[in-house]
C-alpha cells in the first residue's frame, strides 16, 4: 500500500461479527462470527525451489483450480531453467491469483489438490496453521472477500497490475466460525459437490452414448444405410441422396435499421451474438411475413461469425439477417 495515503481498509478489528443468513438448528441463536485476519489463521509461504529441484509447474485456474500447467495449456509455459526461483505448493496449500489487470481484479484463490509443485513467484502462497478442513476452500469460491480486495488493490500506488501487496492480502478478514459449524458447513457444501461431480459424469457418460448411436444411426461415408435400425425400418432399403436445397427451404433473416431497434418491445430481436455470450437484446414492435419470425423447434443456421445449425429453444422472435431459418419441405 502507499505509505502516504489512508488506507480505507476495513480490517477485522473494525468490522462486526457477521451472522449467516442460514444456519443449521444446532448453531441458531449462537454468537455471530468473528473475523480474524489471514495472517492469523495461515502462513504465508516462502519457500523456493533452489534446492527440492521440482520440474512439476502449477498453475490457478478460475475455472478449474489448481492443475498441471502441462493439462491446462498443452504444453511447457515456463522454462526448467527459471523454476529455481518458483515457490513450492504443497498438497493441501492455498494459491492467491495475483491481479492480472484493471478488468480483473480479483483473482481466485484456490486449493492445491494436485500435489505438491512450483508455482511462479507472483503467486502468493499460504497453508492455515491448523491443516484446516474444506470451510475456506468453500468461503473463497462466494464473493465475500471480494471487497476487501478491491479496497487494498485501489489504495495501492500501482492500479494498472497486481496493486495489493501480499502483506495487504495476507491480512484480508475472514470470518471463524466454531470449527463444529466449520466441519457442518464444508461437510454440507463437500456433499453438494460430489452429487454435482456424479450427475456431470452420468451426463459424460450420456454424451459418450449418444455419439456412439449417431455413428450407427447414420450412414457413414461410401455407405447407404445405417448399421442400426430400428426394427419397423429393417427393411426400408437404403436412403436416398438428395441436396440440402431440395430438401429444405432457407428463409433469410431481417436487417435493421437503428431507430427500430427498442430497448423494450414485442417481440425479441435474435442476432448471431445471442446465440452464445451476448445477453444484450433489442426488441422491435414490427408485424413482418411469418417467415421472418422463428419460434421454439425452429432449425435456425447462422451464416455470419460462427456458422453451423442451432435449434432454437427460446421464445418467439424477430431473427436477423445473419440467420437463416430452415423448413424442410
Amino acid at each position: 500500500m502507499n505509505p502516504k495515503a489512508p488506507s480505507t481498509v476495513l480490517t477485522a478489528e473494525t468490522k462486526p461479527a457477521r451472522v449467516p443468513k442460514l444456519r443449521f438448528p444446532a448453531f441458531r441463536g449462537a454468537d455471530g462470527w468473528k473475523l480474524a485476519p489471514l495472517s492469523q489463521l495461515a502462513t504465508r509461504t516462502k519457500q523456493k525451489n533452489r534446492d527440492e529441484k521440482i520440474t512439476r509447474v502449477l498453475t490457478n485456474s478460475a475455472e478449474f483450480g489448481v492443475m498441471d500447467q502441462r493439462d491446462f495449456f498443452d504444453k511447457e509455459i515456463a522454462t526448467q531453467g527459471n523454476l529455481e526461483s518458483y515457490f513450492v505448493v504443497e498438497l493441501g496449500s492455498y494459491v492467491y491469483n495475483p491481479r492480472i489487470s484493471a478488468t480483473a481484479p480479483v483473482g481466485p484463490i484456490s486449493k492445491n489438490k494436485v500435489g505438491t509443485g512450483v508455482m511462479s513467484p507472483l503467486y502468493t502462497v499460504f497453508k492455515f496453521k491448523d491443516g484446516g478442513n474444506d470451510f475456506y476452500e468453500h468461503y473463497f469460491k462466494t464473493t465475500g472477500w471480494h471487497t476487501y480486495m478491491r479496497q487494498a488493490s485501489s489504495t495501492g500506488a500501482r492500479h494498472d497490475r497486481m496493486a495489493i501487496s501480499s502483506d495487504d492480502f495476507m491480512a484480508m478478514p475472514l470470518p471463524v466460525p466454531t470449527p463444529k459449524e466449520q466441519q457442518k458447513i464444508a461437510e454440507c457444501l463437500s456433499s453438494v459437490d460430489a452429487l454435482m461431480a456424479a450427475q456431470a459424469r452420468k451426463v459424460d457418460a450420456l454424451k459418450t452414448h449418444k455419439k456412439g448411436l449417431m455413428q450407427q444411426l447414420f450412414p457413414t461415408e461410401g455407405e447407404t444405410q445405417p448399421r442400426l435400425r430400428f426394427p419397423e425400418f429393417q427393411n426400408a432399403g437404403e436412403w436416398n441422396k438428395t441436396t440440402l436445397g431440395e430438401a429444405a427451404t432457407f428463409f433469410n433473416g431481417r436487417a435493421y435499421k437503428q431507430e427500430e431497434l427498442l430497448e423494450s418491445g414485442k417481440y425479441p430481436v435474435l442476432r448471431v451474438g445471442n446465440f452464445f455470450t451476448n445477453n444484450n437484446w433489442y426488441y422491435s414492435d414490427l408485424e413482418l411475413d411469418e417467415t421472418k419470425y422463428c419460434d421454439k423447434g425452429d432449425l435456425l443456421y447462422a451464416w455470419s461469425a460462427s456458422f453451423g445449425p442451432r435449434m432454437w429453444h427460446g421464445v418467439k422472435v424477430i431473427y436477423h439477417y445473419h440467420i437463416w431459418k430452415v423448413e424442410q419441405q
